[in-house]
């Protein structure tokens, strides 16, 4: 396999206190990679260090054989890595329809003289995204509530919405927060099928999760973070096996 991401002793301190200690690890294309970890291990500040939200004190970030070390949310983004976050964001006021959209990449329309003029390119463009949208909506199951408010949609669709906004981005690599968080078990099996079916198609996927179950049946490998560091990593079998995971997960079966 092809490495997509390689972290280099990644550092992150917030005043006196430092989150990331050190973290190195590679991600191949093609694959579900799992991250545990007790609260508190850095998950979520490798996160948005990784998308560019943070910029790291130290080390590196590769993607895709270049350089993002300190490059911005946005521009990391462009580069074809984005995110899902824990906690579902949005606009308040706009539809799932138009939430998609929002992502949708290469836009000439955000120009001021093609918004103003409508020129022909802006409108074939987006045509297009038009289109897009209502595929990956479909690919998703959303295409009943394209017309809804997205903050009226439930917890389980949200989540889709999420990973829907990502694929409007024309990503390589998309990282998700806790995707399973909140969700009944109908619509966790649903997304678990997404992400299974997207992954077969190419997309390489980075989770952070704290459900057991659904790690051990969608990853592999599975990284462990502990104390703002990697402390193993491996198969699903072979990490809930480990001594130290068990006695960082203060001996709950996993």
């Amino acid at each position: 396999m092809t490495a997509l991401l390689e972290v280099s002793d990644i550092r992150k301190s917030f005043f006196a206190l430092e989150v990331l200690k050190g973290v190195s690890l590679t991600i191949e294309e093609g694959t579900i990679t799992g991250i545990i970890g007790p609260n508190g291990a850095g998950k979520s500040t490798f996160f948005n260090t990784l998308a560019g939200e943070l910029s790291s004190d130290s080390g590196s970030i590769r993607f895709a054989g270049e350089d993002i070390t300190r490059r911005s949310s946005y521009e990391v983004a462009r580069r074809g890595m984005v995110r899902s976050f824990q906690i579902s964001r949005g606009f308040p006021n706009l539809t799932v329809m138009e939430s998609l959209l929002v992502y949708g990449s290469n836009q000439p329309g955000e120009k001021f003289w093609p918004a103003l003029l409508g020129t022909k390119a802006a409108r074939q463009r987006e045509d297009e995204l038009v289109e897009k949208a209502r595929g990956i909506a479909e690919k998703l199951r959303l295409s009943h509530v394209l017309n809804n408010l997205a903050t009226q949609i439930s917890g389980g669709q949200k989540k889709l919405l999420e990973i829907g906004r990502a694929l409007m981005a024309d990503p390589r690599l998309i990282l998700l927060d806790e995707p399973m968080a909140g969700v009944n078990p109908s619509l966790g099996n649903e997304i678990g099928e997404q992400i299974r079916a997207l992954n077969a198609e190419g997309y390489t996927f980075v989770i952070i999760e704290h459900d057991m179950s659904w790690v051990g049946k969608l990853c592999n490998p599975v990284i462990v973070l502990a104390d703002g560091k990697v402390l193993t990593q491996g198969t699903f079998d072979e990490v809930i096996s480990d001594p130290r995971v068990q006695d960082v997960y203060m001996g709950i079966d996993a």
